[in-house]
C-alpha cells in the first residue's frame, strides 16, 4: 500500500505463458493450453489472445515495452479469478 494515499502499489506489467483452466458457466468447463494472458499492472487480464505465438505482438498491442514473463511448467495450470475452491465461488459447483 501506498502510504500517502492508501492505493495499493502498482504490480509488474506480467504475460502468463501456459495452459488456462476455467468454467466458463456451471456445466463447461474450458482448458486452454499454449495460451498467454497479458496482465496489467493493477491485476486485471487486458485481453485474452486467440491462438497467441508471439509474446512481443502481444506486449505490443497492450502498448507494453518492458514486461515480466511468468511460464507454467508441463504439469502446472493457471485458473484466472480463482480465489478459492469455497462453496460460495462459481467454480466450485463447476469443479464438484
Amino acid at each position: 500500500m501506498n502510504s500517502r494515499t492508501n492505493e495499493p502499489k502498482p504490480l509488474e506489467k506480467t504475460i502468463y505463458v501456459g495452459t488456462f483452466v476455467q468454467c466458463l458457466d456451471r456445466h463447461s468447463l474450458s482448458i486452454d493450453e499454449n495460451a498467454m494472458i497479458p496482465v496489467n499492472e493493477y491485476g486485471q487480464i487486458v485481453f485474452i489472445p486467440v491462438m497467441p505465438t508471439d509474446l512481443n505482438a502481444i506486449a505490443s498491442e497492450c502498448g507494453w515495452s518492458s514486461y515480466r514473463v511468468v511460464n507454467a511448467s508441463a504439469n502446472q495450470f493457471f485458473v484466472p479469478g480463482f480465489v478459492g475452491r469455497l462453496e460460495t465461488s462459481p467454480q466450485a459447483t463447476c469443479l464438484t
